[in-house]
Protein backbone atom coordinates (compact mmCIF):
# COMPACT_ATOMS: atom_id res chain seq x y z
CA UNK A 1 0.00 0.00 0.00
CA UNK A 2 2.89 2.39 0.75
CA UNK A 3 4.25 1.82 -2.76
CA UNK A 4 0.83 2.68 -4.23
CA UNK A 5 0.68 5.93 -2.25
CA UNK A 6 4.21 6.91 -3.30
CA UNK A 7 3.43 6.13 -6.94
CA UNK A 8 0.30 8.28 -6.80
CA UNK A 9 2.17 11.21 -5.24
CA UNK A 10 4.96 10.95 -7.83
CA UNK A 11 2.53 10.84 -10.75
CA UNK A 12 0.54 13.86 -9.54
CA UNK A 13 3.75 15.87 -8.99
CA UNK A 14 5.16 14.93 -12.40
CA UNK A 15 1.99 15.90 -14.23
CA UNK A 16 1.79 19.22 -12.40
CA UNK A 17 5.39 19.97 -13.36
CA UNK A 18 4.72 19.08 -16.99
CA UNK A 19 1.87 21.59 -17.11
CA UNK A 20 4.35 24.48 -16.79
CA UNK A 21 5.46 24.00 -20.39
CA UNK A 22 1.98 24.43 -21.90
CA UNK A 23 0.97 27.90 -23.09
CA UNK A 24 -2.56 28.72 -24.25
CA UNK A 25 -4.41 31.87 -25.20
CA UNK A 26 -7.07 33.61 -23.08
CA UNK A 27 -9.64 32.25 -25.51
CA UNK A 28 -8.61 28.63 -24.92
CA UNK A 29 -8.65 29.20 -21.15
CA UNK A 30 -12.21 30.48 -21.40
CA UNK A 31 -13.21 27.47 -23.48
CA UNK A 32 -11.76 25.18 -20.83
CA UNK A 33 -14.31 26.43 -18.27
CA UNK A 34 -16.87 24.05 -19.74
CA UNK A 35 -20.05 22.66 -18.25
CA UNK A 36 -19.45 18.93 -18.75
CA UNK A 37 -16.56 16.55 -18.14
CA UNK A 38 -16.65 12.91 -19.28
CA UNK A 39 -13.98 10.45 -18.19
CA UNK A 40 -12.94 6.83 -18.67
CA UNK A 41 -10.00 5.27 -16.86
CA UNK A 42 -8.35 2.00 -15.89
CA UNK A 43 -5.55 0.94 -13.61
CA UNK A 44 -4.56 -0.91 -10.46
CA UNK A 45 -6.62 -1.65 -7.36
CA UNK A 46 -5.62 -2.89 -3.93
CA UNK A 47 -7.97 -4.20 -1.23
CA UNK A 48 -6.88 -3.03 2.22
CA UNK A 49 -8.78 -5.57 4.32
CA UNK A 50 -6.92 -7.75 6.79
CA UNK A 51 -5.97 -11.32 5.83
CA UNK A 52 -6.71 -13.95 8.48
CA UNK A 53 -3.27 -15.49 9.02
CA UNK A 54 -4.60 -18.17 11.38
CA UNK A 55 -5.78 -20.15 8.32
CA UNK A 56 -3.84 -22.77 6.41
CA UNK A 57 -0.96 -21.18 4.46
CA UNK A 58 -2.59 -22.11 1.13
CA UNK A 59 -5.66 -20.06 2.09
CA UNK A 60 -3.50 -17.17 3.29
CA UNK A 61 -1.59 -17.05 -0.01
CA UNK A 62 -4.86 -17.32 -1.94
CA UNK A 63 -6.33 -14.37 -0.01
CA UNK A 64 -3.19 -12.28 -0.63
CA UNK A 65 -3.54 -12.79 -4.39
CA UNK A 66 -7.13 -11.53 -4.23
CA UNK A 67 -6.01 -8.23 -2.69
CA UNK A 68 -4.58 -7.09 -6.06
CA UNK A 69 -6.68 -6.43 -9.12
CA UNK A 70 -7.55 -4.49 -12.25
CA UNK A 71 -9.94 -1.55 -12.11
CA UNK A 72 -12.06 0.19 -14.73
CA UNK A 73 -14.23 3.24 -14.33
CA UNK A 74 -16.23 5.97 -16.03
CA UNK A 75 -17.93 9.14 -14.86
CA UNK A 76 -19.79 12.22 -16.05
CA UNK A 77 -19.78 15.55 -14.20
CA UNK A 78 -21.69 18.77 -14.74
CA UNK A 79 -19.95 21.90 -13.39
CA UNK A 80 -22.73 24.38 -12.76
CA UNK A 81 -20.61 26.96 -10.87
CA UNK A 82 -17.33 26.82 -12.76
CA UNK A 83 -15.45 25.04 -9.98
CA UNK A 84 -18.28 23.08 -8.32
CA UNK A 85 -20.19 20.25 -9.90
CA UNK A 86 -22.20 17.09 -9.45
CA UNK A 87 -21.82 13.85 -11.34
CA UNK A 88 -22.35 10.12 -11.59
CA UNK A 89 -19.53 7.65 -10.99
CA UNK A 90 -19.05 3.97 -11.86
CA UNK A 91 -16.00 1.99 -10.82
CA UNK A 92 -15.26 -1.75 -10.76
CA UNK A 93 -12.38 -3.71 -9.26
CA UNK A 94 -11.77 -7.27 -10.49
CA UNK A 95 -9.47 -9.84 -8.92
CA UNK A 96 -9.04 -13.60 -9.25
CA UNK A 97 -7.03 -16.51 -7.91
CA UNK A 98 -6.88 -20.25 -8.55
CA UNK A 99 -5.37 -23.08 -6.47
CA UNK A 100 -5.37 -26.88 -6.43
CA UNK A 101 -6.63 -28.07 -3.04
CA UNK A 102 -7.67 -31.12 -1.06
CA UNK A 103 -10.74 -30.53 1.10
CA UNK A 104 -12.07 -32.53 4.06
CA UNK A 105 -15.83 -31.96 4.38
CA UNK A 106 -17.93 -32.07 7.57
CA UNK A 107 -19.17 -35.56 6.75
CA UNK A 108 -15.58 -36.82 6.59
CA UNK A 109 -15.33 -37.11 2.81
CA UNK A 110 -12.05 -35.96 1.25
CA UNK A 111 -11.96 -34.56 -2.29
CA UNK A 112 -9.33 -32.90 -4.44
CA UNK A 113 -10.01 -30.21 -7.03
CA UNK A 114 -9.88 -26.51 -7.75
CA UNK A 115 -10.40 -23.53 -5.47
CA UNK A 116 -11.20 -20.47 -7.59
CA UNK A 117 -12.40 -16.99 -6.80
CA UNK A 118 -13.41 -14.45 -9.44
CA UNK A 119 -14.41 -11.31 -7.55
CA UNK A 120 -15.85 -8.01 -8.74
CA UNK A 121 -16.49 -5.04 -6.43
CA UNK A 122 -18.55 -2.31 -8.12
CA UNK A 123 -19.35 1.21 -7.00
CA UNK A 124 -22.07 3.34 -8.58
CA UNK A 125 -23.50 6.55 -7.26
CA UNK A 126 -23.63 10.34 -7.32
CA UNK A 127 -20.65 12.48 -6.41
CA UNK A 128 -19.81 16.11 -5.68
CA UNK A 129 -16.75 17.54 -7.41
CA UNK A 130 -14.47 20.53 -6.92
CA UNK A 131 -11.97 21.53 -9.59
CA UNK A 132 -9.20 24.13 -9.56
CA UNK A 133 -7.69 25.49 -12.76
CA UNK A 134 -3.90 25.19 -12.76
CA UNK A 135 -0.99 26.85 -14.57
CA UNK A 136 -2.31 28.29 -17.81
CA UNK A 137 -5.90 27.27 -17.23
CA UNK A 138 -5.86 24.16 -19.39
CA UNK A 139 -4.97 21.77 -16.57
CA UNK A 140 -7.17 21.00 -13.57
CA UNK A 141 -6.82 19.58 -10.09
CA UNK A 142 -9.92 17.71 -8.89
CA UNK A 143 -11.39 16.45 -5.64
CA UNK A 144 -14.44 14.16 -5.66
CA UNK A 145 -16.66 12.86 -2.86
CA UNK A 146 -19.30 10.22 -3.55
CA UNK A 147 -21.91 8.11 -1.82
CA UNK A 148 -23.54 5.13 -3.50
CA UNK A 149 -24.09 1.41 -3.86
CA UNK A 150 -21.10 -0.89 -3.36
CA UNK A 151 -21.79 -4.30 -4.85
CA UNK A 152 -19.91 -7.58 -4.42
CA UNK A 153 -20.02 -10.72 -6.55
CA UNK A 154 -17.82 -13.81 -6.44
CA UNK A 155 -18.21 -16.55 -9.06
CA UNK A 156 -16.29 -19.21 -7.19
CA UNK A 157 -15.40 -22.88 -7.14
CA UNK A 158 -14.51 -25.06 -4.18
CA UNK A 159 -14.56 -28.47 -5.83
CA UNK A 160 -18.10 -27.51 -6.95
CA UNK A 161 -19.16 -24.08 -8.28
CA UNK A 162 -21.05 -21.55 -6.17
CA UNK A 163 -21.90 -17.83 -6.22
CA UNK A 164 -21.77 -15.18 -3.50
CA UNK A 165 -23.27 -11.73 -3.96
CA UNK A 166 -24.26 -8.81 -1.80
CA UNK A 167 -24.21 -5.06 -1.45
CA UNK A 168 -23.62 -2.23 0.98
CA UNK A 169 -23.34 1.54 1.27
CA UNK A 170 -20.09 2.79 -0.25
CA UNK A 171 -18.08 5.98 0.14
CA UNK A 172 -15.81 7.45 -2.54
CA UNK A 173 -12.88 9.84 -2.11
CA UNK A 174 -10.74 10.90 -5.10
CA UNK A 175 -7.89 13.23 -6.01
CA UNK A 176 -7.02 13.77 -9.65
CA UNK A 177 -4.99 15.88 -12.03
CA UNK A 178 -5.90 16.42 -15.70
CA UNK A 179 -3.19 17.49 -18.15
CA UNK A 180 -4.60 19.30 -21.18
CA UNK A 181 -3.74 17.98 -24.63
CA UNK A 182 -6.21 20.18 -26.53
CA UNK A 183 -8.94 22.57 -25.41
CA UNK A 184 -11.35 19.65 -25.09
CA UNK A 185 -9.19 16.56 -24.49
CA UNK A 186 -7.06 15.79 -21.44
CA UNK A 187 -5.25 12.84 -19.97
CA UNK A 188 -5.24 12.46 -16.24
CA UNK A 189 -4.28 10.43 -13.22
CA UNK A 190 -6.61 9.71 -10.31
CA UNK A 191 -5.97 8.29 -6.86
CA UNK A 192 -9.12 6.93 -5.22
CA UNK A 193 -10.29 5.40 -1.97
CA UNK A 194 -13.57 3.46 -1.86
CA UNK A 195 -14.78 2.14 1.49
CA UNK A 196 -17.57 -0.14 2.68
CA UNK A 197 -18.25 -3.50 4.32
CA UNK A 198 -20.48 -6.48 3.62
CA UNK A 199 -22.69 -7.37 6.59
CA UNK A 200 -24.60 -10.21 4.88
CA UNK A 201 -24.68 -11.91 1.50
CA UNK A 202 -26.65 -14.26 -0.74
CA UNK A 203 -25.04 -17.62 -1.56
CA UNK A 204 -26.06 -19.93 -4.41
CA UNK A 205 -25.08 -23.59 -4.51
CA UNK A 206 -26.74 -26.88 -5.38
CA UNK A 207 -29.62 -25.08 -7.11
CA UNK A 208 -30.73 -22.86 -4.22
CA UNK A 209 -30.08 -19.42 -2.73
CA UNK A 210 -29.62 -18.80 0.98
CA UNK A 211 -28.93 -15.68 3.04
CA UNK A 212 -25.90 -15.58 5.32
CA UNK A 213 -25.57 -12.92 8.05
CA UNK A 214 -22.06 -12.13 9.26
CA UNK A 215 -21.01 -11.51 12.85
CA UNK A 216 -19.58 -8.07 13.66
CA UNK A 217 -16.06 -9.54 13.92
CA UNK A 218 -16.28 -11.19 10.48
CA UNK A 219 -17.68 -8.46 8.23
CA UNK A 220 -16.22 -8.62 4.72
CA UNK A 221 -14.27 -5.43 3.99
CA UNK A 222 -14.79 -4.10 0.46
CA UNK A 223 -12.48 -1.12 1.03
CA UNK A 224 -9.84 -0.61 -1.62
CA UNK A 225 -7.41 1.89 -3.15
CA UNK A 226 -7.22 2.72 -6.85
CA UNK A 227 -4.60 4.32 -9.05
CA UNK A 228 -5.75 4.95 -12.60
CA UNK A 229 -4.95 6.79 -15.82
CA UNK A 230 -7.56 7.83 -18.34
CA UNK A 231 -8.93 10.15 -21.00
CA UNK A 232 -11.17 13.14 -20.25
CA UNK A 233 -13.47 15.00 -22.65
CA UNK A 234 -14.51 18.58 -21.74
CA UNK A 235 -17.59 19.98 -23.50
Amino acid sequence: MKRLLLAAAFMMTAMAASAQSIVTSDESIAKNMTSWRFSVQSGYGYRVGRVDRSQDQVLVDHAKKLKHGFMFGADATCYFMGTLGVGLKYSALSSSANESVTVTFEDGNVESGQMKDNIRISFIGPMASYRMMCRDGRDTFLMNLGLGYLGYRNDAVLIDPYVIKGGSLGYLYELGYDLGITDKVSIGATFGYISGSLFSYEAYSEGAWRTVSLDSDSYESLTHLQLSIGVRINL
